[in-house]
């Protein structure tokens, strides 16, 4: 409860964790002679050596266990509008059980030969007083037999325990249109204080069943600009706004409205396929039953009906990433974001996802946004292309269905260049202009 209690509070973990690093310095030998004058009454001896010997370990493995949880989960579930309880409960919690029983397995063997230290000190009774008579009586048998029950102890112990971490283990085998106004972000290095400018100025608008690729130089703010139509960021100037609402600031308001698949698929490696598609579901509170019809459905669609009771760990990268894709695809969201979804894949892996992707979007009606550093697979995607300079600002403003076709087998090259130089052609700028919002 106490880790719990500092995970939640930045303030409290700042003051408390210093209090309790005190408790872990001072040796358990203090301890016991602490108990031996405080309390007349061995079992309130043991339990306070207890106490204050092993809570302190257990409460910075938990806590440590807490704060450990990957990046890449939080912002993954984050997507889905999780209630803070959420949170706790479908990432936090789970995630932190390794370190939990791992804690649980280390503190009892430390419980045991504190408990043996403080009957050899002060205790009348048990292990330590049985080896304390053997000692004085010169019994040598004695002395290995009661040594032996200990180790009997402690093996059993890390046995039980041991099984217990690996079978836990094992368990873990419409949006409206958006608007870009004057948008801006600065991000201040640690270290220095330096501000480093991640885009610049952006300005246009998504519309409503709109599908975009966003291209780029690695910098170029692509992903920047995703986090802060997310909600995971805020910007430093200017706005995002989804149906006039803006995502950092209406955050709840968008549960249920908005997807994400990222670079990495960010299953949770405790739960199965079909459980992780339930998981969005789940934090929106729909019935039981139409979470498994849903998350089966959009599994079959994928081609993964066999699969669905598979951990994360027994299948491929690509089936992975249709998992992804159908956890995205079944809250029905609105507007559908992907961040160098299939960059990672092999291309024919790669080309058949983004087929995929592409036609589930536009049979959904979703708005889709898809960042990628691939201008083949922004150009097959066949809809709108913005193409981002460093730092972030618009380069090109290219709609696919308007473009002529006898131009399209060049605009790879066109792109290259414009990318490369950071400057926009001319023929480009024209197309900025234009399509800038008033």
């Amino acid at each position: 409860g106490l880790a719990v209690v500092m995970y939640a509070s930045a303030p409290f973990e700042r003051y408390g964790r210093p209090i309790v690093r005190l408790f872990m310095a001072v040796p358990v030998v203090c301890w016991i002679l602490f108990a031996v004058l405080w309390f007349k009454w061995v079992e309130f001896r043991i339990a306070f050596v207890l106490v204050v010997v092993c809570a302190p370990v257990f409460l910075v493995d938990v806590l440590d266990g807490m704060k450990g949880v990957s990046k890449d989960l939080r912002d993954m579930i984050m997507s889905f509008r999780p209630t803070r309880t959420h949170v706790f409960t479908k990432l936090v919690l789970p995630a932190t059980l390794p370190a939990i029983l791992t804690s649980w397995k280390i503190n009892l063997s430390l419980a045991i030969r504190v408990v043996t230290i403080a009957e050899l000190v002060g205790a009348v009774t048990g292990i330590g007083y049985g080896l304390v008579v053997a000692q004085e009586l010169f019994s040598v048998a004695d002395v290995f037999a009661w040594t032996l029950i200990l180790v009997v102890i402690l093996f059993l112990a890390e046995a039980f325990l041991g099984g217990g971490a690996r079978a836990a283990l094992a368990d873990m085998k419409g949006a409206g249109a958006i608007e870009v106004e004057g948008l801006r972000k600065i991000f201040h290095q640690t270290g220095t204080g330096e501000a480093v400018v991640a885009i610049e100025r952006l300005d246009f608008v998504i519309r409503q069943g709109d599908m975009v690729a966003i291209v780029g130089q690695t910098g170029c703010g692509k992903s920047t600009f995703l986090n802060l139509v997310i909600g995971l960021d805020r910007p430093s100037g200017g706005r995002v706004a989804i149906g006039g609402r803006t995502p950092y600031d209406d955050f709840d308001h968008f549960r249920g409205v908005l997807a994400a698949v990222f670079q990495q698929d960010r299953l949770l490696p405790w739960r199965t396929a079909i459980d992780n598609v339930r998981l969005p579901l789940e934090l929106l509170g729909r019935d039981p039953r139409e979470q498994i019809e849903r998350a089966r459905a959009w599994l079959g669609r994928l081609g993964l009906a066999r699969f669905e009771r598979a951990y994360p760990h027994e299948l491929s990268g690509g089936m992975r990433q249709r998992v992804a894709l159908a956890r995205a695809f079944a809250i029905e969201p609105a507007l559908l974001l992907a961040d160098e979804a299939f960059g990672h894949l092999d291309e024919v892996t790669a080309a058949a996802l983004r087929r995929t992707f592409v036609d589930l979007a536009r049979m959904e009606g979703n708005t889709a946004i898809l960042v990628t550093h691939q201008l083949e697979e922004a150009i097959e995607m066949g809809g709108r292309i913005l193409v981002f300079g460093r730092p972030g600002r618009i380069l090109a403003d290219i709609d696919l269905r308007s473009w002529p076709a006898g131009k399209v087998p060049g605009l790879r090259a066109d792109i290259q260049r414009m990318i490369q130089e950071n400057q926009p052609g001319p023929e480009f700028t024209k197309l900025i202009k234009r399509e800038s919002p008033a």
